[in-house]
């Protein structure tokens, strides 16, 4: 497994100027690679929750990511004394008036075990 990036990434939310920033690991492997992005306490802007497509969209323009081979995963610090984790699932969707729009399809909850499963399969 390859580090591609490790460290605060800055993203910006198009309809607004606002900022934030989270922690992203880009981990290139064999055949897929992995985007990992943790919430940061002193976030200013948008939490990552609500900035899904904004990370994916700048981190794939900024990498030169191929988007059909790449999982993201967001990462929670603890809460309610529980590290979270979700795999957020990401997809073109036809719309009214947008034909094939990158769209959020959901993010359904992984537990640690399922995350390291996923790192050693890259």
């Amino acid at each position: 497994m390859n580090i591609v990036y490790d460290g605060k990434f800055c993203y910006r939310s198009p309809s607004d100027s606002q900022v934030g920033w989270c922690h992203l690991q880009v981990l290139q492997g064999k055949t897929h690679c992995l985007l990992l992005a943790t919430e940061l306490p002193d976030n200013p802007g948008l939490p990552i929750r609500n900035a899904v497509l904004h990370i994916w969209k700048q981190a794939i323009t900024l990498f030169g990511l191929d988007q059909e081979k790449l999982q993201y995963i967001l990462h929670y610090p603890v809460t309610s004394g529980k590290i979270e984790y979700s795999q957020v699932r990401i997809a073109y969707k036809d719309l009214s008036n947008f034909p094939n729009r990158l769209t959020f399809d959901g993010q359904s909850r992984l537990e640690l075990g399922e995350v390291n499963a996923i790192l050693e399969a890259l």
